[in-house]
């Protein structure tokens, strides 16, 4: 009972907050997932989690006919980098590419373990004219793989355990979403073990799963978590882009009924999302390799130009 307290406590403080700071409306939520029936909160969670998925398949993401037909219209990617971490776009093209290239409804910047990135772009995107919603994030670091923290005003420090990072996000009243998981050969993916640890808690929860990652780190590992969570965990799903480059926003989605930053999170809330979307193109590894070679290639430069200034200067001594 005062796990259900608590989850409701912060979640009408967040998103009164939310709505304060950015003029919408608090909506009334009739439907919430926190209720007080008396059954365990696991039990509802679960329940309400496969509202978004029944329809499909166990290994499968949602098609845009599906959506169509599930009445879920609105398009959100809750997972992308800039170049305040490892991201190739400026924080001004990321808004810009979202605005002109995508029909997303609501974008997260989540930079690896910063947050200054996402609150100065939720700033340009505040008094420019953008047609979508704008969420601040960040993907923490947890010593059991990486964890996006959502609806964040406060940088959540990184090398904490799980538990401790979601609790931390909570305490904002935010959400926690684990970022592309059980992937076997990718050291930043959470692994079984600790879904089934925060499963089987009754102080520590996940507010949803990352079931479709576009990049790399959902190479197969996609349908082992569509398929485990469908089977296993019961919790919200998610597809995202975890877009490195500009032309791989949007790949990856989360559809949901709505278009704005409050409904994707009731819908979150109450189980009622979808993972969706395609896995990166060919080009955009190509953009991130070509980027990463060339800051290398730039990296020797500089060193052996430094190199050359000690001689310099070791020569001129002598």
């Amino acid at each position: 009972m005062k796990v259900r307290w608590y989850k409701e406590c912060l979640r009408k403080r967040a998103l009164h907050l939310y709505a304060q700071r950015n003029g919408r409306d608090f909506p009334s939520r009739k439907n919430s997932m926190i209720t007080n029936t008396g059954h365990k909160t696991d039990d509802i969670l679960a329940s309400n989690a496969t509202i978004g998925t029944a329809m499909l398949e166990k290994r499968r993401q949602m098609t845009q006919q599906q959506a169509y037909h599930a009445g879920k219209l609105g398009r959100a990617d809750l997972h992308m980098h800039s170049t305040y971490s490892d991201g190739i776009g400026t924080i001004q093209q990321v808004l810009n590419y979202a605005q002109e290239r995508t029909n997303l409804d609501v974008i997260a910047l989540t930079d690896h373990d910063v947050i200054e990135g996402s609150l100065r772009a939720r700033d340009l995107w505040a008094k420019g004219k953008y047609r979508f919603d704008f969420i601040v994030g960040e993907e923490v670091s947890t010593k059991s793989g990486h964890l996006l923290a959502l609806f964040i005003e406060k940088r959540i420090p990184p090398h904490l355990s799980m538990e401790e990072s979601i609790d931390l996000i909570h305490a904002q009243g935010g959400l926690a979403v684990v970022a592309h998981p059980l992937n076997q050969i990718f050291r930043h993916s959470c692994p079984r073990r600790v879904l089934d640890r925060i499963k089987a808690s009754e102080s520590v929860w996940l507010d949803g799963i990352e079931t479709w990652n576009a990049s790399f780190c959902g190479i197969y590992a996609n349908r082992v978590a569509m398929q485990s969570n469908r089977e296993q965990y019961g919790w919200p799903e998610l597809g995202n882009s975890d877009a490195h480059t500009l032309s791989a926003i949007g790949s990856g989605c989360t559809w949901f009924a709505g278009q704005t930053a409050l409904e994707v999170r009731g819908a979150i809330e109450k189980g009622e999302t979808a993972p969706g979307g395609r896995m990166w193109g060919m080009h955009d590894y190509l953009r991130l390799a070509g980027h990463h070679l060339g800051k290398q290639s730039q990296r020797v430069v500089n060193i052996e130009r430094m190199a050359r200034e000690r001689r310099g200067r070791r020569e001129r001594v002598a």
